[in-house]
């Protein structure tokens, strides 16, 4: 079997993994395994939608690279709670575009977002990068429960387009 990189998805687990307090996110995936133990929640899941390639300057394309990280909890945490008790919107909002209180013109430095900008060309690899978020409750199969059983998990989706040069060698 020949291995292929996937360095953009590699590169954005990795930074992630060393910014995010540890005892925060409980499993992390490569792609959306779609159903998720209600134990391995919070999740993350960070998986490529599309890449698109566009003729650059010579021996060069222009590579963009439509990236989702999924923030996956578990929804049922905020079940039969008073109205100002449910926090779990709030927790992932905070988790993924959480404001500094100190100053509210920056993002949390721990917030996912904030950690994407503050480290906006993943190591001098990308030239540009836009991030859209979405927000949102997703019916899942509860895993192991042969599709009869849901699990209903609040959502935070990151949208990334992170555009990079590829190499093209010998290109005629």
């Amino acid at each position: 079997m020949i291995e292929y990189g996937d360095f953009l998805t590699d590169k954005l687990r990795e930074i992630l993994k060393a910014n995010l307090p540890n005892d925060i996110i409980v499993s992390w995936y490569d792609g959306d395994p779609i159903e998720i133990p209600q134990s391995a929640l919070p999740a993350i899941a960070i998986e490529t939608d599309d890449s698109i390639f566009d003729s650059a300057a010579t021996g060069m394309n222009d590579n963009t690279e439509n990236v989702i990280i999924k923030i996956i909890t578990n929804k049922k945490d905020d079940f039969g709670k008073p109205a100002d008790q449910i926090v779990g919107h709030r927790t992932l909002k905070s988790l993924t575009i959480g404001r500094d209180l100190t100053n509210s013109k920056k993002l949390h430095p721990k917030s996912i977002v904030g950690i994407l900008l503050k480290n906006f060309t993943l190591s001098n690899n990308i030239y540009n990068n836009k991030v859209t978020v979405k927000f949102g409750v997703v019916p899942r199969p509860e895993a192991g429960g042969g599709g009869d059983k849901y699990v209903l998990t609040a959502e935070a989706h990151v949208f990334c387009a992170l555009s990079d040069l590829i190499q093209v060698d010998n290109r005629t």
